[in-house]
């Protein structure tokens, strides 16, 4: 009798074993999902305020530096751009914040364009 109540207890917790370890393996997938969702809509976050913070520092180096030109107002809009990111603890690649800066810059281009024709009809 008693070896039959030790088998019975060993099969019991040999199942709880097996259960518990599926569901900490679920958890565990659950808990990574969560994080990275978490990790891509912060991202994509800092993205947005950081193209926002490209457009802002484009039109702000135009009017600040109006006598610079090319490279010398370029490098002017790239240093304010991290200075405005690094308030705000946002950390990118110098090529890509030479990316959004002249992004922004062929943005407000393209803008000023459509406005001037507007104007001139």
């Amino acid at each position: 009798m008693e070896m039959i109540q030790q088998a019975i207890i060993n099969g019991v917790i040999s199942v709880l074993v097996v259960v518990i370890g599926v569901l900490a393996s679920g958890l565990r997938r659950y808990i990574v999902d969560k994080s990275n969702e978490l990790r891509a809509s912060k991202d994509n976050k800092e993205i947005e305020v950081a193209r926002t913070l490209a457009m802002v520092t484009v039109q702000a180096t135009e009017q600040i530096y109006n006598t610079l030109h090319g490279k010398q107002k370029l490098n002017k809009a790239i240093e304010m751009f991290f200075h405005a990111l690094d308030q705000r603890g946002i950390a990118i690649s110098q090529t890509d914040a030479q990316t959004l800066i002249e992004s922004a810059v062929k943005e407000m281009n393209d803008t000023y364009d459509v406005v001037l024709d507007e104007l001139t009809k």
